[in-house]
């Protein structure tokens, strides 16, 4: 008997019969296919969502230009991005330009959909062949498809694949002719040169339509890698792979053997030094779109990325152009008269409402000549930093308007024995004199003993809650402005004093979407309660006061309410005046190029800045008609509005908000209860008007999700800024 059982076992194969061994496999490796395929569709899809929808061609600018629209949605300007580019017709181009690209790149293009099954087999067989990859198997427009459609060197096969799907739609949509023009105008040839026209001239100095054999061979050959054949140092290279590129024209019967060995032999013509035609990036209203720029690349990089700069951009902004225009003929105009020695300036002016930049200029010159912008670096900010000294103290309670203050002279021991001496602008000392007198006359002395009275903390805290980022040196001389702030920073602050204490970040950029309407981001102010309602509605009083009788008096204007400061720094190197009415906010310095000093007691604040504000202000009322209200101060609270201005040929639209608002009706007094009830104080003025205006202004401000704080602090900046 058999040890394992009958004799029968043997006769019985040892292995499992065939059909139960494909069961096995079935079961195991059939849900990993399955689960492999739906990772595969997923990346794909996710992959192909990336890209735009394909009629994106239709509406598709070479160069991927960066369009940048106003407040209105009106197109203000298409910023260059720095190409080398023109766009020609296909009977624009040479037949020999044209045969020598096909040769090399799709030699079946007017034959397959998109795909080429043949040109992947071959690359595939030279691949292996070489043991590395040598050739590539992607049609004229697979390499389109990669061009405008996708960012980035890729190589994987989800690529791969997305690349053909798209490539067989638009084979489907549109002609061979389309396609070829499209990528001839878009290809990259070395040398900054993008697109056929461009090559044509920076090589060899003509253009596309007058290329023979020999050149259009050289070109056709960049194609492979520009970078590499397109430097002068890998000229022979570039040859050799001209040489190749007219063998395949011979091959697929492009041109004969006669013209074959003809251009073999021939000589070619190569610019040593090619031919860039320089062209400004943009020209209108340069010192906003260079800060526009900066903000995007510093602030958002998401919408500087290469694949969106190949789409092209659509910047949606705050600006208005109107406001822009007359900054920058004012503020030129401005420092065109003002006294020897005042030769560059800035404006910066904000919505009130909020707090969305209208206009901005950096210079009162040529931008192109000087790209520093003035706007958004630092300057000494004089006397225009006592606002927040004074704000300090009323937040600290220790200080009123009609509290008095000594000016009389001061001296102050410093560390290492040397004595602060502050001393007045005009050298005098007028005695005891209100808090209220020495801000509007800007008497420093009184401005130190506040300071010292507060103490720095207080002060520091008060500048930055109000919008002063910049870092401040916390010393006795930091109560007459010896540290350095930008015009924007400025609006900011004084656009805050303005809302009565609630705080909006400068903001330009309202969205950014790519050319085929893909929104990227979108903006929206964030509002936060900064500083207390009551001490800087008795700032705002005396900030009236300033103009109306004290050193801004040039500022004054015809039918509008304005508060604000003069400034002069030392030496008058730096000459400031930042004031707000009920509706918008507006710095203006002016300087010197180098920094250097004016030897004038005549050139101040109040007589330069001060009449450009003036100016420009003026100019904003007359396109701009609006209500005329009164600036958020306690004195106001007790004044009716006034009636809004009807625009002149235009319908009645909701009225812009106005500052001041009418004091509520007292409550009626009710009869004591029987009980003894805990008496309660009685709001003041400012704080019912206060309680009216936040009711009316959260009507009107929309509560964004996420906030963005957009600041450039860069002069120069580099308009290829997506690279």
């Amino acid at each position: 008997m058999p040890l394992f059982g009958s004799s029968n076992t043997y006769d019985r194969p040892f292995f499992p019969p065939l059909r139960i061994m494909v069961r096995l496999v079935a079961l195991t490796f059939l849900p990993l296919t399955f689960v492999a395929a739906v990772f595969f569709s997923f990346l794909l899809l996710h992959d192909l969502s990336e890209a735009p929808d394909i009629a994106f061609m239709e509406h598709y600018h070479h160069g991927a230009p960066v369009e940048v629209y106003d407040r209105e949605d009106e197109l203000i300007c298409v910023i260059n991005p720095g190409q080398n580019r023109k766009v020609v017709a296909l009977n624009e181009i040479s037949n020999e330009m044209k045969q020598a690209v096909l040769a090399v790149e799709d030699r079946q293009f007017f034959e397959h959909r998109g795909v080429s099954i043949m040109g992947v087999t071959r690359a595939i067989l030279a691949n292996v062949k070489a043991g590395r990859p040598v050739q590539g198997g992607s049609t004229i427009t697979q390499q389109l498809v990669k061009i405008l459609f996708f960012e980035g060197e890729k190589r994987t096969i989800v690529r791969k694949v997305s690349e053909a799907i798209l490539a067989t739609m638009i084979e489907a949509r549109y002609t061979k002719e389309q396609i070829l023009k499209t990528y001839l105008n878009e290809i990259y040839f070395g040398n900054g040169a993008y697109g056929v026209e461009q090559a044509a001239r920076v090589y060899f100095g003509k253009s596309a339509a007058r290329l023979n054999v020999g050149e259009s061979a050289f070109l056709a050959g960049l194609i492979k890698s520009p970078s590499y054949y397109g430097d002068p140092l890998h000229r022979q290279e570039a040859l050799q792979r001209q040489q190749q590129v007219l063998r395949l024209m011979n091959e697929n019967g492009y041109i004969s053997d006669d013209q074959h060995a003809y251009a073999m032999v021939s000589p070619l013509v190569i610019y040593t030094t090619p031919i860039v035609v320089k062209e400004l990036p943009f020209t209108k209203y340069p010192y906003f779109i260079s800060y526009l720029l900066d903000v995007l690349r510093t602030n958002d990089p998401g919408a500087g990325t290469e694949s969106a700069a190949r789409r092209g951009l659509r910047i949606y902004t705050t600006l208005d152009q109107e406001a822009q225009k007359s900054a920058e003929n004012y503020l030129a105009s401005g420092i065109a008269r003002a006294p020897q020695g005042i030769t560059e300036g800035a404006l910066v002016s904000l919505s009130v409402f909020d707090g969305s930049i209208r206009a901005l200029v950096g210079g009162a010159g040529d931008y192109w000549q000087n790209q520093w912008n003035c706007a958004t670096n630092p300057h000494t900010a004089g006397s225009a930093f006592k606002p927040f000294v004074y704000l300090a103290a009323f937040r600290k309670g220790v200080l009123d308007p009609a509290s008095i203050v000594e000016d009389t002279k001061l001296a102050v021991p410093q560390i290492g024995g040397e004595t602060y001496c502050p001393k007045n602008f005009d050298g005098k000392f007028l005695g005891k004199i209100t808090v209220r007198e020495a801000l509007t006359q800007s008497r420093n002395v009184c401005s130190v003993r506040v300071y010292r009275q507060v103490g720095s903390d207080i002060v520091l805290e008060t500048a930055r809650l109000a919008g002063i980022k910049t870092p401040l040196d916390p010393n006795l001389s930091l109560a007459l402005g010896s540290s350095s702030v930008t015009p924007l920073e400025m609006a900011s602050a004084y656009g805050t004093l303005a809302r009565g204490g609630m705080s909006i970040e400068p903001w330009a950029v309202r969205r950014v979407e790519t050319l085929d309407g893909r929104v990227l981001r979108t903006y929206e102010p964030v509002q936060c309660r900064a500083l207390e309602p009551e001490p800087v509605f008795l700032l705002n009083s005396i900030l009236e006061d300033v103009v109306k009788k004290g050193t801004g008096t040039a500022a004054r204007l015809t039918k509008h309410a304005v508060a604000g400061k003069t400034g002069t720094a030392d030496n008058s190197t730096d000459l400031w005046f930042v004031g707000f009415t009920p509706e918008v906010v507006t710095a203006v310095w002016a300087g010197s190029k180098d920094h250097s000093a004016i030897k004038s007691k005549r050139v101040t604040g109040g007589t330069v800045a001060a009449r450009i504000f003036h100016d420009f202000m003026e100019s904003y009322y007359k396109k701009h008609p609006g209500p005329v209200g009164h600036i958020l101060s306690k004195e106001a609270a007790s004044k009716p509005a006034a009636p809004a201005e009807k625009p002149e040929g235009k319908e009645e639209t909701s009225p812009t908000p106005v500052i001041a608002l009418r004091k509520p009706e007292p409550r009626a007094v009710h009869p004591p209860r029987a009980r003894r009830q805990k008496a309660r104080k009685r709001p003041t003025d400012a704080q019912l008007r206060y309680a009216e205006y936040l009711r009316y202004y959260s009507r009107r401000t929309s509560s964004p999700r996420n906030g963005v704080i957009m600041r450039a602090q860069k002069g120069v900046t580099d308009y290829r800024w997506w690279r």
